[in-house]
């Protein structure tokens, strides 16, 4: 009897395995929705949004506050050759919280700008990064490109090799194992071309 239950639990373990990795590939492979699309799914979101905005201001201004205090502290209680060691703790402590902060504000200004149909001059909308993102990589390289299953490999275009080790991935993600960089179209055309990623995502939409 105990033989048969802990051959039905191995069974049942397995399969969740199976479900889970098959889950994990449907989820690889789906679009990111863009700013627009989202506010279209969730209208409701376009009125909260300056509250939002106004919510997390002010949880800047008290992070702002938090460590200004601290400097203070350390340029009138430390003493000035270990005043950068106890910068650089404020700044690995407390720095992450508000760059976060920061880049939520950003991201909400930029709900708010797409919601009223409007987007900067110049700026890039999230349409523009996730066209730039799904351009297939194999466009990009000059490279002949071998199909292994649902894969393409080609020479690595950032190191010598004889052997192909640069694989693209269906959803549109390389990897070399030859040299171990990977990522995405948009990371993939900044490391070939050493540009930085807005300039990226106009050289993949052709702008």
């Amino acid at each position: 009897m105990n033989q048969i239950q802990n051959k039905t639990e191995n069974i049942d373990l397995d399969f969740l395995n199976y479900a889970w990795d098959l889950e994990k590939q449907w989820r690889s492979v789906q679009p990111k929705l863009s700013d627009s699309e989202l506010l279209n799914i969730f209208p409701e979101a376009r009125e909260i949004i300056p509250e939002k905005i106004a919510e997390w201001q002010e949880e800047g201004d008290r992070v702002a506050v938090i460590i200004k205090r601290k400097l203070s502290v350390i340029s009138q209680k430390s003493a000035p050759e270990n005043q950068w060691f106890w910068r650089e703790i404020v700044k690995v402590f407390d720095g992450p919280e508000l760059l976060k902060i920061n880049q939520n504000i950003e991201r909400l200004k930029r709900l708010k700008s797409v919601s009223r149909g409007r987007v900067p001059k110049g700026r890039l909308t999230e349409e523009d990064i996730e066209r730039a993102r799904v351009a297939p990589i194999e466009n990009v390289v000059n490279g002949q490109f071998k199909k292994l299953g649902n894969k393409s490999v080609a020479l690595c275009p950032f190191h010598n090799e004889k052997t192909p080790s640069f694989y693209v991935y269906p959803e549109n993600r390389f990897h070399c194992y030859g040299c171990g960089k990977k990522g995405d179209a948009i990371s993939f055309v900044m490391e070939l071309n050493g540009l930085k990623f807005p300039d990226a995502v106009r050289f993949l939409n052709g702008i």
